[in-house]
Formats: structure tokens, sequence, C-alpha cells
């Protein structure tokens, strides 16, 4: 599975390939600082899962999905975000995302969502 994380905390970013990489050893784990890096990564990599932060500089999460849908609609999009709140769920509910995930998310959590979106499914309550 390709796999691309895209985060502006390179801290936040290596922690969770780290687990991501346990979970699905398998899998080529992909790095973005923010959306324009990612639209560059994705368009090469053509990846199966992506975990999107939303507040970034340069290119944010919810301009990044909606260009990137445009072009690969079936990409599934993880949001991952400190900010838990409603406004920000639905806007990337409609920019076309999969799922949403505070960063504080449990490893369980983490695990049920992907198997979850893998297939087809959308989580937006956790």
């Amino acid at each position: 599975m390709q796999i691309i994380i895209v985060d502006d905390q390179a801290v936040f970013r290596r922690s969770l390939k780290m687990i991501l990489q346990r979970m699905h050893p398998e899998s080529d784990i992909s790095e973005a600082e923010n959306g324009k890096v990612f639209l560059d990564i994705a368009r090469i990599k053509k990846p199966d899962l992506v975990f999107m932060d939303i507040n970034m500089p340069v290119m944010d999460g919810f301009k990044a999905t909606n260009l990137i849908l445009e072009e690969y609609p079936d990409l599934k999009i993880i949001c991952i975000s400190l900010h838990d709140n409603y406004e920000y769920k639905l806007k990337m509910e409609q920019a076309g995302a999969s799922a949403f995930l505070n960063k504080g998310m449990s490893r369980q959590q983490l695990s049920e969502t992907i198997k979850s979106v893998m297939n087809d499914k959308k989580c937006f309550d956790a």
C-alpha cells in the first residue's frame, strides 16, 4: 500500500510513520510538509491512503484535498488535526475526505479507521 503523510510538523510525521510501518510493514510511506509538496509526490506515487493535516503553510489540507480528489476521486484521505471541531470535520467531509482523526488518537482508533476507510466507509464520528 502506498501511503503519504502530509503535515507541517516533522516530529508528528515521523512518529506516525513509525506507527504505520509497524502496522503495515509492506507499505511504502512518504512524507510531505504541505499540500503543494504532497500534490507533487502524489502524482508520482499514486497513493492508496493519505493522512492530511489541515493547517499548513503554502497550501492547507482543505485545498490539497479538493485538488487531489479532482484527479484521483477514489483516493482515501484521513484528515488528522489538533482541531477537533465540527466545522473542520464538516469542511473536510465536504472536500471529499474519508475520515477525521484527532492527533491524540489511540493506536486502536487509528487501526480501526484505516480498516473502515479502506473498506469504503466514512468515519467522522470519532
